[in-house]
């Protein structure tokens, strides 16, 4: 299947859909539906488009900012609604993609009876617990529920090569995986519903762990007088080594720190994290001390700083800077 081309790997995910949903939920034009066209969102909107294009058709999508859905839907010759009830009332499977869970039940819950038998794929990196009881209230309205956070960063979403991490029933995962696979190379089922999101909240924390990490090894390397540049070329190519610090010369010693993923997101992630060990495993000291770190750093930057700035506490704090 990798060597198949972007729109065979979106025809085979149209044909799996329609099995497991009846093809004639993916008849009319707008039966797909993405909402919330944020730095993640637009990018996995437009692969969506994709496969129900393939088809012969085209999604539909709407944002809070409705100008922003008109023109994103005019580039793109799909479709467009005004309100996500009534995306909910024209699709068959909507996906979401927002900041929060508080914003995905105030989505969800406030749109009246428009969920009806629809497939509701929550993209949002949320809170487990939440996620979990929101899907018994949509089961009562008729709705289903899978939660599929995703991992991978704005390019990721842009290439179609995100991680995507599903909670939910076996026949629910199954039914979002065909559409969930147009924008990921890989999709894993984790367990019951809210399952994804506990993964993805541990994963957002080892990855600021490792960006801690690498930065506090960076600094007394240089500060011992090696070049912080050519310690991590060794590192790099060193059983040390992790995806952060590869990306260290990218984003943390080019002071670019343009990752593309903001700090204060991050820290809710960390913080659903925290959460999960306070209440499972509360003799863990590592992640909290991880998420006690970001939050100092979101205090000290701005919530819209980009994560990888939380480089600059610890440099704030040694006295020194990364070059």
């Amino acid at each position: 299947m990798e060597t198949m081309g972007c729109f065979s790997m979106c025809r085979l995910a149209l044909l799996l859909l329609a099995v497991a949903l009846d093809a004639s939920a993916l008849e009319a034009s707008a039966r797909l539906g993405f909402y919330g066209l944020g730095t993640m969102g637009t990018h996995m909107a437009g692969h969506l488009h994709g496969l129900a294009a393939s088809s012969g058709g085209r999604a539909a999508v709407a944002s809070r900012d409705g100008a922003k859905a008109e023109a994103w839907a005019a580039a793109r010759g799909a479709d467009v609604r005004g309100s996500f009830a009534e995306l909910a009332e024209a699709c068959d499977v909507v996906c979401l993609c927002l900041s929060t869970t508080d914003a995905v039940e105030e989505t969800l819950l406030g749109c009246g009876d428009a969920l009806r038998d629809t497939l509701v794929v929550d993209c949002t990196s949320g809170e487990p617990a939440r996620t979990a009881a929101l899907g018994e209230r949509l089961r009562e309205r008729g709705a289903r529920l899978v939660d599929s956070p995703v991992s991978g960063g704005p390019a990721g979403a842009e290439a179609a090569t995100l991680t995507s991490m599903m909670g939910g029933s076996e026949a629910d995962v199954a039914d979002a995986r065909a559409v969930v696979e147009c924008w990921s190379t890989k999709t894993v089922h984790c367990g019951a519903l809210g399952s994804g999101d506990a993964v993805k909240s541990v994963n957002n924390v080892l990855n600021t762990a490792h960006v801690l990490l690498a930065t506090e090894a960076a600094l007394v390397l240089q500060k011992y007088g090696v070049d912080a540049a050519t310690a991590l070329d060794v590192i790099n190519s060193s059983s040390g080594a992790s995806l952060q610090t590869q990306r260290l010369p990218e984003h943390v010693l080019s002071r670019d720190f343009g990752f593309g993923f903001k700090l204060g997101l991050m820290r809710k992630d960390c913080a659903i994290a925290d959460a999960l060990v306070a209440d499972l495993a509360p003799t863990h000291t590592l992640i909290p001390e991880a998420t006690r770190l970001i939050r100092a750093a979101e205090a000290q930057l701005g919530s819209d700083a980009d994560y990888t700035a939380v480089a600059r506490l610890l440099e704030a704090r040694c006295g020194e800077e990364l070059r």
